[in-house]
């Protein structure tokens, strides 16, 4: 029973984040709109009327429906095994392509070709976190390969701690951020190896827009990023005339003192991701996104 109460979750948590979107999302958008003129204006009255006809018509918002990356935080209680997780995970991406229906985008890397059902070799790509507890929380993020071709992980001295990471943000969406379908999302990873940073600047995008990292610091570096990328002037659709970016978040992790990892995560305006607990009784709950915050609902 559990397991097809993963795999159906898997499905509607897909259907709803490519169809729907989240609802801080969509009024971040309607915020971006109201600061934009011109051609700006224009783009971002096409994306709120996308989402609005995608919504009524049960379609997604967007042609790439992306490749799949999934973390897992399981309790040491809950009643299933991994493996079968696992496999309930990749049934329900596998019906999912086919029901809601998404885009087949995953590629053998020898072949070149399609697999047809958005599995392949670690594809999708789960994390896996365990803890305390007999419940499971699964995240989901799609993402589209415009967005995804902005990405950048690199390792830096640790003595140049925020400001290496600040001239790569910079970098980053000045010179690829045309390309990522602006208005954008940024997730910032800070800290650890290169993969530790890349894992948690993924982590970064799943935070509700508009709340800030619990640490002071951190915050008011997420504010600084956020105004510094905005002086670029992309603009919604790369035509200037509004914000670039709509929010940064950082997540960090500790360093090897000779070592920093700092990557950067682009999501497009699109930002596709939801979150869904699971328990021992087959119960679950949806996280519902809202400006500034959410809460846990019956799903």
């Amino acid at each position: 029973m559990l397991r097809k109460v993963v795999e159906k979750s898997v499905i509607k948590l897909l259907k709803y984040i490519n169809v729907a979107v989240g609802d801080d999302v969509i009024e971040s958008l309607r915020r971006v709109r109201s600061a934009s003129t011109g051609l700006g204006a224009e783009v971002m009255n096409a994306i709120l009327r996308n989402i609005e006809v995608g919504r009524a018509e049960g379609r997604p918002v967007c042609q790439d429906t992306g490749l799949m990356v999934a973390k897992v935080v399981i309790g040491d209680e809950f009643p299933l095994k991994l493996g079968e997780v696992r496999s309930s995970i990749i049934r329900g991406i596998t019906r999912a392509t086919e029901e809601v229906p998404l885009r087949p985008n995953a590629i053998d890397l020898i072949t070149g070709m399609n697999t047809g059902n958005n599995i392949g070799e670690r594809a999708p790509w789960i994390v896996v976190e365990p803890t305390e507890g007999d419940v499971l929380e699964l995240s989901i993020m799609v993402k589209g390969g415009g967005s995804e071709a902005a990405c950048r992980a690199l390792a830096a001295p640790p003595v140049k701690g925020l400001r290496a990471a600040a001239k790569l943000v910079v970098e980053v969406v000045a010179e690829y951020g045309f390309n990522a379908c602006p208005p954008l999302f940024v997730g910032i990873g800070l800290g650890g190896t290169v993969a530790t940073a890349a894992e948690i600047a993924y982590e970064a995008l799943f935070r509700p827009v508009g709340v800030r990292h619990w640490s002071r610091e951190v915050a008011e570096f997420e504010e600084y990023l956020l105004e510094l990328l905005n002086k670029l002037d992309i603009g919604p659709g790369g035509l200037g005339s509004g914000p670039t970016v709509i929010d940064v978040h950082v997540e960090t992790a500790a360093h090897h003192p000779a070592s920093m990892g700092i990557a950067v995560a682009i999501s497009c305006w699109a930002l596709r991701r939801g979150k869904v607990r699971i328990y021992p009784d087959g119960t679950t709950e949806f996280f519902r996104y809202s400006l500034g915050g959410g809460a846990w609902v019956k799903w």
